[in-house]
Parts: structure tokens; sequence; C-alpha cells
């Protein structure tokens, strides 16, 4: 009887990469394995977005200098990888209720205020509506719930990024249905927010003006909440904890950019 052939052996320094055709091949660098990155930290590194694609998103418009290859209305775009996701898996390690401001005219990112800052109680009180609010100089004030998160592979076993979403308009209503599903498990209060495994989704949706756009819908990565629960050992645990530490030390900052196209892409289809 033939023996079985011995796999060979891979070195420690090796490592598997995905060339651009999708062959998986394999470098080894030897003595120079890991060379250069001896005294980097996080705050070398940028946060993510993750940005959901609109049929007006440049990044999906035909032939446009910003479009990115693959991507399609309705996908989940990684700002600094380009990386389109038509779904992925996620933690969610913090959140914030702020309102940010931008410049009139899609204009740039001018400032991140508490919900209960001076400004944005000025701003309400000089409303006429409450869903447009601006400041004296005339800048918008978007309501945002920012969501720190932790994006898993596709078994959920694995944290392979960080990055942030932001929650505005028509996305605060999935927000909060996600945040309603995980209180609502018995226990909640002593479960880590981030214990909680679930899906980011695209769906189709329409707005009281009849516009079509896509929203997301956020279910439990498995059966049930319940069971889709990080066991207490998990290293994914303590990775999401570190990161989260990052964010409230500010050793790990956010920089806003107004998506190309208007702040208000997430409006319509």
């Amino acid at each position: 009887m033939a023996k079985a052939k011995k796999k060979p052996e891979v070195p420690e320094t090796a490592v598997a990469v995905r060339n651009s055709g999708g062959e998986v091949v394999t470098y080894d660098y030897g003595q120079n394995a890991g060379a250069g990155w001896e005294d980097t930290d996080q705050e070398d590194f940028s946060i993510p977005w993750i940005k959901q694609l609109q049929a007006i998103s440049d990044e999906v418009e035909e032939g446009g200098d910003a479009q990115v290859e693959g991507a399609k209305a309705g996908m989940f775009l990684n700002t600094v990888t380009k990386e389109c996701m038509t779904s992925f898996n996620f933690i969610l390690v913090k959140r914030e209720h702020v309102y940010i401001e931008w410049m009139p005219d899609n204009g740039g990112f001018v400032g991140q205020h508490d919900k209960d800052s001076d400004i944005v109680r000025d701003a309400k009180a000089n409303a006429t509506n409450q869903l447009e609010l601006r400041t004296e100089e005339g800048n918008e004030l978007r309501d945002t719930f920012q969501l720190y998160l932790g994006i898993l592979d596709e078994t959920g076993e694995e944290v392979v990024d960080f990055a942030m979403m932001a929650f505005t308009k028509t996305k605060q209503k999935a927000y909060k249905d996600l945040m309603t599903r995980l209180r609502t498990l018995k226990g909640s209060k002593n479960i880590p927010l981030f214990a909680h495994r679930s899906t980011m989704k695209a769906v189709k949706a329409q707005n009281k003006k009849g516009d079509r756009y896509f929203n997301v819908e956020t279910p439990s990565l498995l059966e049930t909440t319940a069971d889709s629960l990080l066991p207490p050992d998990s290293p994914i645990l303590e990775a999401a904890a570190g990161f989260a530490e990052s964010i409230s030390t500010g050793e790990r900052t956010v920089k806003h950019e107004a998506p190309e196209g208007g702040i208000d892409t997430d409006e319509v289809f």
C-alpha cells in the first residue's frame, strides 16, 4: 500500500497571500520577516470607515474618477482597503451618540459635538425643523450614532480588522433595532456589548418620498442572539477591550470626511 505523501513543512516566517489573479502564493522573507514594523503601534494606523454604497455613490459610477472595481449599490466599502463586501460579521465594541458639524453644500468636516452640548442645544432651540439643525454659522449638524466595530471573519471566530460606521437618519432605526435585540437578551446587563456577534446585511428600502435606497439589517450571527455569544475565554474579547480603551484614551482618533457627492447618500437609491 502506497504511503501518503508528507506535506512540506511551512516555515514560521512564511505568509500566504492572494495575488490579483486569485491564486494563493506563499512568501518566506526569512531573517527579514517583520522588519521595519518594530516601533509601530496603534497611532500609526487609520481607523477605516465602512460605507454602504448607494446608486449615486461616486465609487459606483461607471468610468468615474472614484470608481472602485466591483462596487455595486448596497455593498459595504472599507474606505482604507477599498474592499467591497456584500455582508460582513461584526461585534459592536463601542458606540457614541454625537452631532457631526459639516460645512454647507456638501463641505468638509468641522467638528464633533456631544448631544447635550450648548451648540446642539442652541441649534434645536432655533430650528423650525428638528431634523435640519444648523449652527449660527450655517453649518449642518448631523445627528449620528458612531459605531466602533470589530470586523470578524466568515466563521465569526477571529477579528480581521476594526472599523467605524455612521448611522444617520434612515439607518438609526436599524441601529436601535440592533441595540434592542441585544438588550432584551436575558442577563444582558452582565454581558459585554462586544460579546455579541452579528451580521451586517443590505436590504432595499423606500423613504416617504418614494425614493428607493439601501439600508441595513443586523441579525445575530447564528440562529439566536444567545447562540451567537462569544465565550468568556475568547481572544476576541481581549482584542475588543483593547480597541475600546484606545478610543477612550484618545490613542486612536477618527478622521471624518464628507462622502464625495454629498452627505445624504444614505437617503436615495
